[in-house]
């Protein structure tokens, strides 16, 4: 049989084969008492040379645990030396553990091998010719049926679960008349008797004493998990010297043991773990799992340059670079009147460029080289403090500094004014204006004006009388001026982060209504400035014509810039669906609506008047008014209804999918949604609902009954045409609430 060689004190916790990695050195070791009997459990051997894997643990019979270093002399050398087991890593009782060399249940698989020798000695591993051609595959199909699922859970080995033949002859095969060991080949014939007792009693058991169940195979202190990966292969063996020394080369392609230690667990803290099993099992990648294509790679960049249309940006579905996008054609055969739009193209129609080219530099600068001999009347610079004011409501002034010019022409000291008299007619009559601007070659002054320009705006957002001025001229409906009276209180009573789209479509409403209306010189101005004798007289609504203009183009480009970050807002609050941003958006949009109808009403006036201004001077008219009338559908159509009805889309205001669920505060007759609703936004719908309800409903349907343009007048001055556009698009919305024909004419 095999040889057991007792245990010196000095080894009671270290493995010099592990350390070293020889396999010369003494491969089993037999410490404490010899009265273990052969119906004692099994444990692994932590001699790694060993074939042997099980030992004795305790005195429970069914404790049969896995040893951390038990494993096959064919993957012994397949350890790396930074996962060897450290001195004095195993708990003291550790000496209490008996280790036999013919341990358990591979007594089986070694009897059957006959003639094959085997033993394990002090000194060498010894097997003769046939052993080594015995495969992987072979050695773990040997073991019995509950060996082999259990070892494959611990190992990470595939075995057999059935008994497999290996062909071994007759002669070789275990049975009664076969002895247990075959004659063995002893360089060493010092073999302690009472070992070789031991290890024969142990042979002699049944397949059922020597087979662990799987009950018995538990993890320990003794045994932590074992990880390997998975099997590529034997180990390549070849014989040298005397022909019985077996020695093993490395493969790259060969299984790998690893045996986690607890200081190998203490050095991977924090670390990520490269033997978690879910990791090896995933076989699937998120992603993309190479580059892109050449031609998708030069399409997704243009997509990515042009941006995404707002039907795909809030669907969060793949867009073209194509106008209109495959997505919104496919729409459009449902609903026709579906355009394929983003919010950059709103710009264009909002700000339309015949009413601001005026305010470019390069025509300011023209129009004062044409217009202004210098900034120094008498040959002396004269500079001063103008206040302005834009209406007597507000009580906020712009207070800037400026200087007196001399001017080239008596034209540069006239200004148009229009008015609406008592009976809904235009009034234009032509005033003096004072000689004073922003001297270009300061550049003081021009900083000044970009600066107050801005507190200005924001003042006048904060007036308590704001909804009375920016619509004191209009007199044929109260729904403007009672709509921004509820959306301001709701933006002063929210949250300041909660409101800012509120507050920057306030802002935008009134800078114009600024630019609609002439800046006047106060009252303290006027008088501060008659000793200068350049100021006129008698002229209550005194204005500067090119202070103005310098003035307002400040304006417009703040105008602009404040309308690309509230549409950029829209986009981002719109895109998530979210609840609580419904009436930040809605209120928003109640304001832009508004925007959107003085846009149509300034674009008909301008034309209107520069027309009238023609003919007085008896010059050729520069306009036509289809030219405006144009521009005003285009306003109704693309901006309004596209943005409305995306809105409704967004919050599913009138969904007809039984498995989705309208959000609608305005038209919730039992007032269940109201509770999600913040108690400022609560307020907010119920003064808009009360709108919606007896002589407001009536009001509302009124306006949206009137056509666009109920004539078709070449020059209907002096008719003041804001009657053909106050209250439309911000009623059509409201009422769209309740039915969504309202948006398209009454077209479903």
């Amino acid at each position: 049989m095999a040889s057991v060689a007792s245990a010196s004190p000095s080894s009671k916790h270290s493995f010099p084969h592990m350390e070293s990695g020889d396999e010369s050195d003494g491969s089993w070791q037999r410490v404490g008492s010899s009265s273990y009997s052969a119906s004692v459990g099994f444990m692994p051997s932590p001699s790694s040379s060993s074939m042997q894997s099980w030992g004795v643990i305790g005195m429970n019979p069914n404790q049969i645990q896995a040893s951390p270093v038990a494993m096959s002399p064919l993957l012994l050398e397949q350890l790396e030396p930074d996962r060897t087991m450290p001195s004095g890593s195993y708990p003291d009782h550790a000496t209490d553990v008996s280790v036999m060399a013919t341990a358990g249940m591979q007594s089986q698989l070694l009897s059957s091998f006959g003639d094959q020798q085997f033993m394990a000695s002090d000194q060498e591993l010894v097997f003769n010719e046939p052993f080594t051609n015995i495969d992987m595959g072979q050695y773990y199909a040997s073991f019995p049926g509950n060996m082999s699922a259990d070892m494959a859970g611990i190992g990470g080995f595939e075995m057999a679960t059935q008994s497999v033949d290996l062909n071994i002859p007759p002669q070789f095969q275990n049975d009664n008349n076969v002895p247990p060991w075959a004659p063995m080949n002893l360089k060493n014939e010092g073999v302690s008797p009472v070992a070789r007792d031991e290890a024969i009693s142990m042979t002699s058991q049944s397949p059922e004493q020597r087979s662990p169940t799987h009950s018995s195979l538990q993890s320990s202190p003794r045994s932590p998990y074992v990880k390997a990966e998975p099997s590529k292969g034997a180990s390549p063996i070849r014989k040298v010297k005397n022909g019985y020394k077996v020695e093993k080369r490395k493969s790259e392609a060969s299984s790998k043991f690893v045996i986690m230690t607890p200081n190998l667990i203490h050095q991977q803290s924090g670390k990520p773990n490269p033997f978690e099993c879910f990791e090896a099992m995933r076989t699937t990648q998120r992603g993309r799992k190479g580059p892109l294509a050449h031609e998708t790679k030069e399409s997704a960049l243009q997509v990515r340059r042009l941006g995404a249309c707002f039907c795909c940006h809030s669907r969060k579905v793949k867009c073209d670079k194509e106008r209109p996008c495959k997505n919104c054609k496919k729409l459009t055969a449902q609903v026709p009147q579906i355009m394929c739009w983003q919010f950059g193209d709103f710009l264009p129609v909002l700000f339309p460029e015949f009413m601001r080219v005026h305010f470019k530099k390069e025509q300011i600068a023209s129009f004062i080289s044409e217009n202004v001999e210098n900034f120094k009347p008498n040959n002396a610079e004269v500079t001063c403090s103008v206040e302005l004011f834009s209406g007597s409501n507000f009580r906020s002034t712009l207070t800037i500094p400026a200087s007196f010019f001399t001017a080239k022409s008596a034209e540069i000291l006239q200004h148009w004014h229009v008015n609406m008299g008592a009976n809904q007619h235009m009034n234009l009559q032509s005033r003096g204006a004072a000689p004073i601007g922003i001297d270009p070659d300061n550049a003081t002054q021009r900083e000044e004006l970009k600066k107050r320009a801005r507190e200005y705006i924001q003042n006048l957002t904060a007036e308590p009388k704001y909804a009375q001025q920016v619509t004191d001229s209009i007199r044929s409906t109260q729904i403007p001026r009672k709509i921004l009276s509820i959306v301001q209180r709701f933006a002063q009573h929210s949250e300041p982060s909660q409101v800012t789209l509120v507050k920057r479509a306030l802002s935008i409403y009134v800078t114009h209504y600024v630019l609609t209306r002439q800046l006047c010189l106060t009252e303290a101005t006027i008088v501060s400035l008659q000793d200068t004798n350049m100021v006129p007289r008698g002229n209550p609504w005194l204005t500067s014509r090119v202070l103005n203009r310098q003035v307002k183009a400040v304006l417009d480009e703040m105008l602009l810039k404040e309308m690309q970050s509230l549409f950029e807002g829209f986009s981002k609050s719109l895109k998530p669906k979210l609840r609580r941003e419904w009436a930040p958006c809605l209120a928003a949009f109640l304001v832009l609506c508004l925007f959107m109808e003085t846009v149509e009403t300034a674009a008909d006036t301008f034309v209107i008047s520069q027309n009238e201004i023609a003919f007085r001077n008896r010059s050729r008219p520069e306009y036509q008014r289809d030219f405006a009338l144009a521009l005003c559908r285009e306003i109704d159509n693309l901006p309004f209804k596209q943005f409305a009805y995306q809105f409704h889309q967004v919050y599913q205001t009138h969904t007809r999918d039984t498995g989705a669920k309208a959000f609608n505060p305005l038209a919730d007759a039992g007032f269940s949604q109201m509770d999600e609703l913040e108690p400022p936004a609560a307020q907010m719908v119920s003064e808009l609902r009360e709108l919606l309800q007896g002589d407001g409903w009536a009001e509302l349907d009124f306006l949206v009954a009137d056509p666009i343009l109920p004539n078709h007048e070449g020059h209907p001055f002096p008719r003041d045409v804001s009657l053909n556009y106050t209250g439309r698009l911000v009623a059509r919305f409201l009422l769209s609430f309740t039915e969504e024909r309202y948006l398209f004419d009454g077209q479903y």
